[in-house]
């Protein structure tokens, strides 16, 4: 079996083929000609189609990567830190003999676990914020960008041409990367 490739008359596109030749007799052959256009670019859409697939792996395996270690720096320097000053803020008050002296470390201590407990709710929730799931990914989006210009200083606009969409996506993929451009 051949494969064959053409270009139309008027040069726009390429048509391929595959021949079959098979000889009949001395003088006679059996040609079975047959057209495989359709097949040929289904078959480099799908290669296309896995490259791409390929590629979209990686980037969301390097996004993962680059959240995790985000994530571990965040806690890292923030909740860490202030562990480690309510261990030593107990550790003053244990050995203080004075119960007011102690008392202050201990409220200290509250305080500062306080502070950490609510670090550790808003690294969960910005990793995935409850209003996505009881307002959908549009109007979540809105409220995320309302809150960072709020800090920011800036009031940003979403354009969501089609909200359904994005509700779409999020339901069917997780979604790992949000830009604001």
């Amino acid at each position: 079996m051949q494969s064959h490739e053409y270009r139309s008359r008027d040069g726009a596109e390429f048509r391929h083929y595959e021949s079959r030749y098979t000889p009949c007799g001395p003088d006679e052959a059996l040609v079975i000609i047959r057209e495989n256009t359709a097949r040929v670019r289904a078959e480099a859409a799908l290669r296309e189609a896995q490259i791409e697939r390929g590629l979209l792996l990686g980037r969301l395996l390097e996004i993962q990567e680059e959240e995790r270690a985000h994530l571990a720096r965040e806690l890292h320097d923030q909740v860490g830190q202030q562990l480690t000053s309510v261990l030593l803020a107990l550790r003053i008050a244990e050995s203080i003999g004075d119960v007011e002296s102690a008392a202050q470390h201990i409220a200290e201590a509250r305080a500062e676990t306080g502070s950490a407990l609510e670090n550790v709710r808003q690294l969960a929730f910005d990793m995935r914020p409850s209003s996505l799931e009881d307002l959908g990914l549009t109007p979540a989006l809105r409220q995320e960008l309302a809150d960072i210009g709020a800090r920011a200083g800036f009031t940003g606009v979403l354009h969501a041409p089609n909200p359904q969409l994005l509700d779409t996506l999020l339901q069917s993929a997780r979604v790992t990367e949000i830009g604001l451009y």
